[in-house]
């Protein structure tokens, strides 16, 4: 069971790049971060758009047993799901009276349940290296790349939790978000023969969920101040997730 205790330490690693990215973002003063708000929305949003296409969507298809079409109706189906989800969580979510803090409870249940698959892939690929499917460097390869990607995705959650909670909190609530990477993890190294079947519909969920949380709850705000700002933003954040994606991925 020596992979069991690697993946531990990966898994807790993973969750350290999320708590990581969190910290590294309550660092600005008040101050800068006010300055800097629409690019850092946009900045945001375009780490989230890149992740639900190159973590989620993409890998969703390729790691389906099934036919090329019918991986892509399964796809398309789980991405449906995320967006009826989040739909459901936004006709629901009692309203708060700080539009903001409302907005942001969306954002945080999105990139939480975006968390919960790429926990699953970690855990399933330390489950695989001891079945004998996988080479373990492989393994640690998925567990990094995961981990990288997490370190501006913990980012992305805590700045716009800093103008509705302050810094403190929005460090806890960042590195919340990736909390469940490392209970997932656990879960699927040790059910990797059975819920190895529902991963593809439950990345194409966690994108549904990450995309309607985006375009509703992160863009708005920052667009209705400098469409300008908000896309240079928004670009360089794609740029960067897609490039982390693709290289570690």
């Amino acid at each position: 069971m020596s992979e069991f205790y690697i993946a531990l330490i990966w898994l807790g690693l993973v969750f350290a790049f999320t708590a990581l990215g969190s910290a590294v973002a309550c660092l600005f003063s008040d101050g800068g971060i006010k300055k800097v708000f629409t690019y850092i929305s946009g900045f945001s949003g375009g780490i989230m758009i890149a992740a639900s296409v190159w973590s989620l969507l993409i890998p969703s298809i390729e790691n389906s047993s099934f036919s090329e079409n019918l991986s892509l109706m399964i796809t398309t189906f789980g991405f449906f799901l995320g967006i009826v989800f989040m739909l459901l969580v936004t006709l629901f979510l009692p309203e708060d009276e700080n539009p903001e803090r409302g907005s942001f409870k969306r954002l945080f249940v999105a990139v939480t349940a975006h968390n919960i698959p790429e926990g699953l892939a970690v855990g399933f690929a330390f489950g695989g290296a001891i079945l004998g499917k996988l080479p373990i460097a492989s393994a640690i390869a998925v567990a990094l790349g995961i981990g990288i990607q997490n370190f501006p995705e913990g980012a992305a959650v805590s700045m716009p939790a800093r103008k509705v909670f302050g810094k403190r909190k929005a460090f806890l609530y960042g590195a919340a978000s990736g909390a469940v990477e490392p209970i997932a993890g656990i879960i699927g190294f040790f059910a990797v023969g059975i819920l190895s079947e529902i991963l593809p519909v439950s990345m194409a969920f966690a994108a549904g969920a990450m995309v309607f949380a985006t375009v509703s709850d992160v863009l708005p705000s920052s667009l209705d101040q400098s469409k300008i700002q908000t896309s240079v933003g928004f670009s360089f954040g794609f740029i960067l997730m897609m490039a982390l994606d693709i290289l570690f991925g």
